[in-house]
């Protein structure tokens, strides 16, 4: 069984490495790093 995911339209994770899991992500689930300011900075999707 295979799928694929379009997008999300919102999701929040709080990790400890945000390099390492926006690679992470982009590589295993083919997702596109994006990255965007905030508030509180800039924010990495």
């Amino acid at each position: 069984m295979s799928f694929s995911i379009d997008s999300f339209d919102h999701l929040v994770l709080n990790v400890a490495d945000v390099e390492v899991s926006a690679v992470w992500y982009a590589r295993m689930l083919g997702m596109r790093r994006t990255e965007f300011e905030s508030r509180t900075g800039t924010r990495v999707a």
